[in-house]
C-alpha cells in the first residue's frame, strides 16, 4: 500500500510539472564591464549597451516622459504612424502598479507574438511593436534570450577553433527571489529552456561580427520557440514582415517590476 501511495504521489508530481520559470536581463553601459568587447559578441551594430549584473542596473525616475514627432516622421508615416506609436505608449501607460500583480505574474502571457497575413504579403512592419521594444530598451531591459548564455573570456588555441577555451556566464535573472531575497540566474525565458553552442570565426569574422559568440538554442521546441520571445528580445529575434505584439509578455513585466519596485 505504501509503495502504491508513493507511486501515485510521484505521478501527481509529474502531472503538476516543474514550476514556471521566467527571466529577464538588465541593460547598462558596456564600459562598466571591461570584458564586454566586440570580439566576444558585445557592442554589435545597433547595441546601446550590454548585460549587467544585478545592482548595476538603472531606471528612469522621471514620473512623466514626453514624446513628439518630427517633420520627417509625420511626412512619411502620417497620422496612422502617430496612432501606432500612441498605441505602444498606451500599453506601457495602462500597466498597473507592479505591487498589484501576483508573484508569478500569471496575469501576463508567455507569448504575445501574432502574424497578419495581409501585412506579411505586403512586406509591412508593425510600427507599434517596433516602438514597444525600443521603449523597453529605454526603460533598462536587455535582450533576455541573447544573454541567457554569454561569453566572458576566450583563450585561443593552437588551431582555432580546436583548443579554444571559453568562460561562459549568464546574465538572465529569474523573476522570483530566493529565500535569501536574491535573484538567481536562469536558463529559461518565458518558460522555454535554452542551451547554447559557441560559434567561432577564429581570425576572419565577416563584417562587424565578433570572433566568438555563444548562440542560444531552445531545448525541445526548435520550431516555435520564437513565438515565446519577449518583446525585449526583438532586436535579435525580429518579428519580420507582418509580425506584431499584442502586448508585453510575462518576462518583460518581470524586468519592469524589478526596475520599478
Amino acid at each position: 500500500m505504501l509503495r502504491l501511495l508513493k507511486r501515485v504521489a510521484w505521478v501527481a508530481l509529474l502531472a503538476a510539472g516543474p514550476p514556471a520559470a521566467q527571466a529577464f536581463s538588465l541593460l547598462g553601459p558596456t564600459n562598466s564591464e571591461p570584458w564586454q568587447v566586440n570580439d566576444l559578441g558585445y557592442n554589435l551594430r545597433g547595441d546601446v549597451g550590454g548585460p549587467i549584473s544585478i545592482g548595476e542596473d538603472y531606471r528612469r525616475n522621471t514620473p512623466v516622459l514626453y514624446y513628439a514627432f518630427d517633420e520627417n516622421f509625420l511626412n512619411y508615416f502620417g497620422s496612422n504612424g502617430v496612432w501606432a506609436v500612441d498605441q505602444a505608449f498606451a500599453i506601457m501607460n495602462n500597466l498597473q502598479p507592479v505591487s498589484s500583480y501576483s508573484a508569478d505574474l500569471s496575469e501576463f502571457p508567455l507569448e504575445a507574438r501574432r502574424f497578419n497575413q495581409t501585412a506579411g504579403a505586403l512586406n509591412l512592419m508593425d510600427l507599434k511593436s517596433e516602438t514597444l521594444w525600443i521603449l523597453l530598451e529605454q526603460m533598462g531591459l536587455a535582450d533576455a534570450i541573447r544573454f541567457t548564455w554569454t561569453l566572458h573570456d576566450r583563450i585561443a588555441g593552437a588551431n582555432c577553433p580546436v583548443g579554444n577555451q571559453y568562460l561562459v556566464t549568464k546574465r538572465n535573472l529569474e523573476i522570483v527571489p530566493t529565500a535569501l531575497d536574491q535573484l538567481q540566474y536562469s536558463s529559461y525565458v518565458n518558460g522555454v529552456l535554452f542551451s547554447y553552442y559557441i560559434y567561432d570565426y577564429c581570425s576572419a569574422p565577416r563584417g562587424a561580427a565578433p570572433l566568438s559568440e555563444a548562440i542560444e538554442i531552445p531545448v525541445n521546441v526548435p520550431i516555435y520557440a520564437n513565438q515565446f520571445a519577449p518583446v525585449s528580445s526583438t532586436r535579435m529575434n525580429p518579428l519580420g514582415m507582418g509580425g506584431y505584439y499584442t502586448g508585453l509578455t510575462r518576462d518583460d513585466m518581470a524586468g519592469l517590476r524589478y526596475l520599478l519596485r
